[in-house]
């Protein structure tokens, strides 16, 4: 593909020298192009799985995958619940990201990411965590790196959730109600090992 190629959920080829829009793209050699999607699959692109901690107290294994250009990553994880009746946090979350100077020993990822968390049971009810987090990365070999950086979080919950589900928040600069529904936000920070 050397224009750009588009399907309402299923993208493939074999060399993508342009870009791919779809739901899911696979791609057996991005020749400089880009797929953008909710899951892309890139057989010579960027693969990495990473460890990630932050100052909420979760700790999350990730799957990046899809080119350094725009990639996007699953995540799971949770951690310890500071209200212990509760139970742990469990973390489900989606992110997009992009990398700069990917061949160098240092190198900068910027990453978006949403987190269904969970405080010991699943329920359908407002319990998100939203991140944006801008790391500088050192290359400690190969394919292995230590990454770290500052966030900004944008917490929004329910009541009951807001006050169970006990992750750590920094000095909020947002605290706001809308009737059931809190928004609190906050600057944060993040490490991770990358391989």
């Amino acid at each position: 593909v050397k224009g750009i190629q588009i399907a309402g959920f299923l993208n493939y080829t074999n060399k993508l020298k342009g870009m791919q829009i779809g739901v899911f793209n696979f791609v057996d050699s991005a020749d400089g192009g880009v797929p953008i999607g909710v899951f892309n699959y890139v057989r010579n692109g960027y693969r990495r799985w990473e460890i990630q901690a932050s100052e909420t107290g979760l700790i999350n294994l990730k799957f990046k995958t899809g080119t350094t250009r725009f990639y996007t990553y699953l995540a799971a994880g949770g951690g310890k619940n500071n209200d212990s009746a509760a139970g742990p946090i469990w973390d489900l979350s989606y992110g997009i990201g992009t990398m700069l100077l990917p061949q160098k020993p240092v190198f900068f990822t910027f990453e978006a990411s949403a987190h269904w968390l969970h405080p010991g049971r699943w329920a359908n009810e407002q319990n998100s965590l939203y991140r944006l987090d801008a790391n500088i990365g050192v290359r400690l070999y190969k394919r292995t790196a230590l990454v770290v950086g500052p966030s900004l979080n944008i917490y929004v919950a329910n009541d009951k959730f807001e006050k169970i589900t006990g992750i750590n928040k920094q000095h909020l600069f947002v605290n706001e109600k809308f009737g059931i529904t809190n928004v609190q936000g906050w600057f944060g920070l993040n490490a991770a090992i990358q391989f």
